[in-house]
């Protein structure tokens, strides 16, 4: 947070899951695995060498200490625990240490778990979805961030085709190694500002 405040930084954002499905908070989903036995999500900081930490707690105490806005980065289309890739459970063997689960369970697993991150840590600067969300995931998610977080704004948060789950949806410039145009515009507020003073 020091590093933040020296560049004149306003918010942060933790990864709380990356696409190998570690969660850094202690989650509490149940879900039913392909034999159809009730198990926990046990790849968490929970099960780790610091488990009784909450590494979100912790985080978002930091953030409101030097009253700073804070945000969570959560990959909903990748979980290699669970042999998961581009939202979909991969139709082969789940290697050792995964466990096996259907789509439909790996969707409501995402659900509950965007539940807990959004409903027990304050309110939310930002959300990144890192590789965006699925089609099957969209009206879920969408309805939970009306409810739980309208004011946070989404980061990668539209599909192809131009459909956001937000219209509060953002995306960087360029690419990922920072390269883009010379002269780069940004259409959300432009269109927002004309949407305004049309009305008037």
């Amino acid at each position: 947070m020091d590093a933040v405040k020296s560049f004149g930084g306003k918010y942060a954002t933790l990864v709380a899951k990356h696409n190998c499905g570690f969660t850094t908070w202690p989650t509490k989903v149940n879900f039913k695995d392909v034999a159809g036995e009730t198990v926990p999500y046990n790849y968490t900081i929970a099960q780790s060498p610091v488990h009784g930490k909450d590494v979100i707690q912790s985080f978002v105490q930091s953030t409101d200490k030097y009253g700073f806005g804070h945000g969570f980065y959560y990959s909903v289309v990748v979980n290699n625990y669970l042999n998961v890739q581009l939202a979909h459970v991969r139709n082969e063997t789940a290697a050792p240490g995964q466990v096996g689960i259907t789509t439909d369970v790996y969707n409501d697993i995402v659900f509950e778990q965007l539940e807990e991150l959004w409903g027990n840590y304050g309110n939310l600067t930002e959300i990144w979805f890192d590789g965006g969300y699925s089609g099957e995931q969209k009206e879920r998610i969408q309805a939970l961030l009306h409810k739980a977080q309208p004011d946070a704004v989404i980061f990668n948060g539209c599909q192809d085709d131009g459909t956001c789950v937000s219209d509060k949806s953002i995306r960087w410039i360029g690419n990922e190694l920072g390269h883009a145009e010379e002269e780069n515009w940004s259409t959300y507020v432009s269109i927002t500002w004309l949407k305004r003073n049309d009305s008037n």
